[in-house]
């Protein structure tokens, strides 16, 4: 037993109750009927009009991740005693302390200010609540928690945060129940939205948006701040939105792909491929989205093209980097399937890459109804496609002139929209001709399909029939060493000059220069243009083409320079002269230069030129 000062301890009674083991108490033993009245004459209290060490007691307990829930009822009980009989004063400090402090226990497993959640959310489901346990006590109409939420109330919190202000875990759940709930309000009325790192963020500085809440972690910061995060509406609901919402990051993105093995090039595409973008070239324009009335036909349509014309590339393993704007934007990834431009790559069987295949085609479509469609769709028979098709969308007829219209469209040139602009020409000419087996017909271009040959004659995208790359042409130049000579005068033609004079041929059949000894010379389809490697696929060199000389100045992008940095001894770049030819420079050979002074490199863009060069060139222009 302590000796106390009678002032500072409670007699027990029904209003102190609440107070035990909180408080202290005057003895049992002494606390009688006939002792109570010299008590209270000492300056023992019967009531607790005191707040201080219960939120002493509360604020101890936030600092616990998983609170013990009897503990707190206990805490929250002694205060709905007390408060009704505190002075004004000592109130209106407890109102300010839960305003100012989370000291609540919301059904989230959280702690929140008294303006962060209700007692009821019937009007915006989602957000906090008072827990089940204490939702009886009158405690919390006392301190302003809010009976429920009202739009209004709702977007007038949001409007009280500061534009760049992170939102952190416990606010972000109630941030993104009010966006789910009234979206376009939100959007309008503050003019601001969260993005992907977490922040509050005026939505007129971000530049994409993305529903995929799995895609922040594999982006950089400065992506995440520019990009709204539209995860809380889902798919289906974003596309249906009003507002004006920038760009999808999916689509932004571009991979580069740096790592490649086991590639032989480009296959036949799986017959189900080939099947599900003819069959989707037949959706009709009268097509409704179930829930938002309209839907944008053209863009199926467009990514179908896109589907129809793409190369199927199976790998034994890949690694791509993603980019935007020119420059990475995360960090390097192995993916099990990635459709990027033009090419598909796959690996291993299709156990393997199954779900990452669905993902990366039907995520193409924008329209919810397609993209589920799709899904349902990849890897099945070309028949069950059919018939699955016409039963959950309204397709035109095969051979009416609307179909007839979309295919021509295909065979001149494409108005597919994917990564790196339409599909080859080519590869969607081929694929226009082949069955419903998804084998090449066993026919000449131009005997049975006249407008496929004057497609091929007249088309401007000849380059993609040519067996270089679509690289841009030499621009020559003109100083005392003179312009540039040869009959060629294009990168393509250098090149296909370059690898003939090192004994190999093109192959048409197979898309890839290939040599007598087996070595062949395949499209990189990453960041180098070509790519060298033996008949088991050990690769030997890759090599990028720039379009100048180095007495003009190498505009060189700085992903090459590093990647040369990375593999010096496998890495080349290959420069035209003066004379009109290549000249190969080795990775471990320009590093030399460099250190020698024998060519310098402007960081800014990683320029390369001579010392020779008779003019002056800004740090970093190429020109």
């Amino acid at each position: 037993m302590n000796l106390c000062v009678p002032a500072t301890l409670l007699l027990n009674t029904p209003d102190t109750s609440a107070l035990e083991r909180i408080e202290a108490f005057v003895h049992p033993s002494l606390d009688t009927a006939n002792n109570r009245p010299l008590l209270q004459l000492l300056g023992a209290r019967t009531e607790a009009v005191d707040a201080t060490k219960l939120l002493g007691r509360l604020r101890a307990l936030t600092t616990i991740h998983s609170p013990p829930v009897a503990e707190l009822a206990k805490l929250y009980d002694a205060l709905d005693r007390i408060v009704s009989r505190m002075p004004t004063k000592q109130r209106e400090d407890l109102k300010a302390a839960f305003s100012e402090y989370a000291l609540i226990y919301g059904n989230d497993d959280l702690w929140h200010p008294t303006p962060e959640l209700y007692i009821s959310t019937e009007e915006i489901p989602g957000l906090p609540v008072i827990r089940e346990e204490w939702t009886h006590l009158s405690l919390w109409n006392r301190i302003g928690v809010a009976l429920r939420p009202t739009t209004e109330t709702a977007i007038e919190w949001l409007r009280s945060l500061a534009p760049g202000q992170t939102v952190d875990l416990r606010m972000r759940g109630s941030v993104s129940a009010i966006l789910a709930r009234v979206p376009q309000m939100v959007w309008e009325q503050t003019g601001c939205w969260l993005d992907l790192a977490g922040c509050w963020r005026a939505h007129s500085d971000m530049d994409w948006s993305t529903c995929n809440e799995t895609i922040a972690p594999t982006v950089f910061q400065w992506v995440r701040e520019r990009t709204a995060d539209l995860s809380m509406l889902g798919p289906r609901h974003a596309a249906g939105l009003i507002f004006n919402k920038p760009s999808l990051l999916e689509n932004a993105l571009s991979w580069r792909v740096h790592d490649l093995s086991g590639d032989s090039g480009a296959t036949g595409k799986p017959p189900w491929l080939h099947g599900l973008a003819k069959t989707l070239l037949r959706i009709s324009p009268s097509f409704k989205d179930t829930e938002n009335g309209s839907a944008d036909v053209a863009d199926a349509i467009s990514t179908a093209l896109d589907l129809l014309g793409s190369q199927w590339h199976p790998v034994d393993g890949l690694q791509v980097t993603p980019y935007l704007m020119g420059q990475p934007a995360g960090d390097s990834q192995r993916p099990s399937a990635l459709w990027s431009g033009s090419q598909i790559y796959v690996v291993g069987e299709s156990p393997h890459h199954h779900r990452e295949l669905v993902k990366e085609i039907a995520g193409r479509f924008q329209n919810p109804d397609i993209r589920e469609v799709v899904a349902d769709c990849i890897g099945r028979d070309i028949q069950w496609i059919k018939h699955y098709v016409s039963d959950h969308l309204p397709l035109l007829p095969e051979g009416t002139e609307e179909v007839q219209t979309r295919l021509q469209g295909a065979i001149q040139g494409g108005t597919g929209h994917g990564e790196g602009g339409s599909a080859p020409l080519l590869g969607q000419i081929q694929s226009l001709l082949c069955d419903e087996d998804g084998a090449e017909d066993d026919i000449e271009p131009g005997s049975e399909y006249p407008a496929c040959q004057e497609a091929i004659e007249k088309s401007p995208e000849q380059k993609w029939l040519d067996p270089a790359p679509a690289v841009q042409d030499l621009r020559s130049y003109s100083n005392e060493q003179g312009s540039v000579r040869g009959s060629h005068t294009t990168i393509d033609g250098l090149f296909r000059t370059w690898a003939t004079a090192r004994g190999f041929s093109w192959r048409h059949d197979r898309k890839m220069y290939t040599a007598a000894d087996g070595r062949r010379i395949c499209k990189d389809g990453g960041l180098f243009h070509w790519t060298e490697s033996k008949h088991t696929g050990e690769v030997l060199a890759r090599y990028w083409i720039a379009n100048r000389t180095l007495q003009q100045g190498v505009d060189l992008p700085a992903a090459i320079w590093e990647a040369l940095r990375s593999d010096p001894t496998k890495s080349s770049l290959l420069l035209p002269q003066p004379q009109g030819e290549l000249d190969r420079y080795v990775a471990v050979r320009l590093q030399e230069m460099v250190k020698c002074n024998m060519i310098q490199l402007h960081p800014a863009r990683y320029l390369l030129r001579t010392e020779e060069a008779s003019w002056e060139l800004d740090k970093g222009s190429a020109t």
